[in-house]
C-alpha cells in the first residue's frame, strides 16, 4: 500500500401596575382625585443560561491544499481513522459537556462514501504518541454522507453525549475501506499550529494501534475537526 497525499439567557417575571381612580363633583372643571396608585411586581427576574462553546486545537480551520493524510492507492483509500483527544480542563470547562456536533474537514472525496463519526471519553495519557484504545469509553456515534467535493469543505455530524466533569473527549471519524469502488476520503487538514496532536489508525498501512501524524511522516498536517456542545 502506499500513501496518498476542517446564552440563551431567559428572564422570566411580569410587572404589572393597578391605578385606581376616584369619583369628582358634577363640576366639568373640577379636576378629578386620583384615591390610589400601586405598583406590583408579580415575580423576581430569574437566569437560566447555557454556555455554547467549540473545542479545537487548531489554530486555523482553513483546509490546506495536498496536505491530507490517508492509506490506499490507486486513487483510492482504504479503511482509515482520524483522531483527536480534547481535554475539558484544558478549554476551562470545569462542569459537564453536554456535546451536541462533531464537525471535521474534507479536502478531497469522491462518491458520497459514508463515514462514521464516534465520541467517548479518553483516559490514556494526553498528547502521547499513540492512543490506547482500551482505554476509549464509547458514549455516542452517528453515520454522516460526505458530499463529493475537489475544493474542500467541512462535514457537521450531529449527535448527542455527556461528558463527565474534568474528563477528556475522543473523537474517530472512520472512513470505510474504499478499494474497488473508485471512491475515496481525504480528510481536511491545516498547516497552521495544533495545540495537540491529531491521530491516524490505517491497517492496510501496518498502522494498527493509532499514532501521531507527525510520527507517521507528515508533521505539517494537522487534522480539522471540532467538538461543540454546552455546559
Amino acid at each position: 500500500m502506499r500513501w496518498l497525499p476542517l446564552i440563551a439567557v431567559v428572564i422570566s417575571g411580569c410587572a404589572s401596575a393597578n391605578s385606581g381612580g376616584g369619583n369628582g363633583n358634577s363640576d366639568a372643571s373640577d379636576t378629578p382625585p386620583i384615591d390610589a396608585l400601586v405598583n406590583s411586581i408579580d415575580a423576581p427576574i430569574s437566569i437560566d443560561a447555557a454556555l455554547s462553546q467549540t473545542l479545537q486545537q487548531t489554530q486555523d480551520n482553513t483546509v490546506a491544499a495536498a496536505n491530507s493524510v490517508a492509506c490506499g492507492a490507486n486513487g483510492e483509500t482504504d479503511e482509515n481513522s482520524w483522531y483527536r483527544v480534547f481535554s475539558l480542563a484544558e478549554h476551562g470547562i470545569t462542569t459537564q459537556f453536554f456535546v451536541n456536533q462533531v464537525t471535521f474537514s474534507v479536502q478531497e472525496s469522491a462518491g458520497s462514501p459514508p463515514v462514521q463519526v464516534k465520541v467517548g471519553t479518553y483516559s490514556g495519557t494526553l498528547g502521547a504518541t499513540t492512543l490506547d484504545v482500551a482505554q476509549i469509553t464509547p458514549l455516542a456515534s452517528t453515520t454522516v454522507t460526505v458530499p463529493p467535493t475537489a475544493a474542500g469543505l467541512s462535514v457537521p455530524a450531529p449527535l448527542t453525549a455527556t461528558i463527565p466533569a474534568n474528563a477528556q473527549v475522543v473523537v474517530e471519524i472512520l472512513s470505510p475501506n474504499l478499494s474497488g469502488t473508485g471512491n475515496f476520503v481525504y480528510i481536511g487538514a491545516s498547516t497552521s499550529a495544533e495545540t495537540r496532536p491529531g491521530y491516524i489508525r490505517a491497517p492496510a498501512c501496518a498502522i494498527a494501534t493509532p499514532q501521531t501524524v507527525a510520527v507517521t511522516g507528515f508533521p505539517n498536517s494537522h487534522l480539522i475537526i471540532t467538538l461543540t456542545g454546552t455546559h
